[in-house]
């Protein structure tokens, strides 16, 4: 029987499409591909490794040496971070009409 840890769970839910040969988009696959929240990174390739810059998961720009790297960091993110889903609505304050 193989056990699936929590970690490959999620690594499975990354996808990498490429968009060009040193460059990357880095998805969510829980979101549907429509979705801009689906874009976790962009990822390119540079002479020093891989600069990504983040869109989900804490915004910001850094530097791997491998790949293998960028999508363990992308994973760490994502678990920390609850996928918001539909909620209940947020209550609107009603005032009657004023007196005319």
């Amino acid at each position: 029987m193989t056990t699936v840890l929590p970690e490959a769970r999620i690594v499975e839910r990354l996808q990498l499409i490429g968009l060009s040969q040193n460059s990357w988009r880095l998805c969510d696959r829980r979101a549907p591909h429509q979705d801009a929240a689906s874009v976790l990174a962009y990822i390119e390739r540079t002479a020093d490794g891989y600069e990504v810059v983040w869109l989900q998961g804490g915004l910001g720009e850094t530097r791997f040496s491998a790949l293998a790297d960028v999508l363990t960091e992308a994973a760490q993110r994502i678990a920390e971070v609850p996928r918001e889903g539909p909620g209940r609505p947020v209550p609107i304050p009603h005032f009657p009409p004023p007196p005319v």
